[in-house]
């Protein structure tokens, strides 16, 4: 592996006029620590990271080299997957032949490379994720790609599950000043369903904050919220589970329909008594979705 520190130079050439005169020029240099990266060319920790990473969007693994950004997120989200797979091979060695045969000690040596610049860092806040709080520098953390979140898509208080796609950052000084958090649910018209793509901007906050009061935040934090404990966030995503097969089940097929209730587009309206001879013709359906297909209140078109 090769690590690489990026450093920006930056250099401001101008000139002031004193009397419609021209001045001397003006040179200064500002430099800064960029994001840096490591580079992986060891086809052994390569193919333990495609054996081991089931979805991250943001690092190429198909590649012969793997390009990782600093704070290394993937290993952090994996490393528990990547130590299993690395005692495996300890239990059961490779023949010398085979490809594979520095696989344990070049996993190792990424695996301590990685913990030696961000550990202390992630435990520190895991242990406020175990209070229910989060901070800024260390938030993506909290935003494994591919997990259940939810998100208050409408900024209205009121959160609705979706599944995480991606975060993107850059570290500037150490530091970043925002997220962009990439997420997707499911969503039907007359002819058609399927995903969803929405994002939305995390900006820098001071000191930590209290994950249930995020935009958007894991399913599990909702037991942090007032009054709810774990078995009541437990139920309440399998109540959005099973609204997303009533969902799911009513889409397949097409029938005669009375629908009472509210729609799901603020401002909500109230839909009563109404008639819906062909479903997919005068419906619109739109879920709010974890993995399972989680939401199915129709709007109204």
């Amino acid at each position: 592996m090769e690590y690489v520190e990026v450093r920006l130079t930056q250099i401001a050439i101008g000139a002031d006029s004193e009397g419609g005169k021209p001045a001397a020029a003006k040179r200064y240099h500002s430099h800064s620590k960029g994001n840096s990266y490591i580079t992986i060319f060891s086809p052994a920790v390569n193919e333990a990271l495609r054996c081991v990473v089931d979805y991250y969007p943001s690092v190429d693994l198909s590649g012969h080299t793997v390009k990782v950004k600093e704070p290394f997120a993937i290993f952090v989200f994996f490393e528990r997957e990547l130590t299993e797979y690395r005692n495996r091979l300890l239990a059961t060695p490779p023949d010398n032949s085979c490809a594979n045969k520095h696989a344990y000690e070049h996993i190792g040596i990424v695996q301590e490379f990685v913990r030696s610049r961000v550990q202390e860092a992630v435990d520190a806040e895991r242990e406020r994720h175990a209070r229910g709080f989060a901070t800024f520098d260390m938030l993506w953390l909290l935003y494994k790609p591919g997990s259940d979140i939810y998100y208050d898509r409408s900024e209205v208080a009121e959160h609705q599950p979706h599944v995480l796609k991606d975060v993107e950052f850059e570290l500037a000084n150490g530091t970043t000043n925002m997220y962009t958090v990439g997420c997707w649910d499911l969503t039907a018209d007359g002819g058609w369903a399927g995903s969803y793509e929405s994002e939305f901007e995390i900006r820098r906050f001071a000191g930590e904050t209290e994950i249930f009061k995020l935009r958007a935040y894991p399913c599990e934090y909702l037991k942090f919220a007032p009054g709810l404990t774990e078995e009541d966030a437990n139920k309440t995503k399998e109540q959005f589970i099973a609204r997303g097969k009533k969902w799911y089940q009513l889409l397949r097929g097409r029938k005669c329909c009375d629908f009472n209730g509210f729609t799901t587009s603020f401002p909500r309206r109230k839909v009563s008594n109404t008639h819906l001879p062909e479903l997919g013709r005068t419906l619109t359906l739109r879920v709010r979705s974890t993995t399972a297909l989680s939401w199915w209140i129709p709007s109204t078109t």
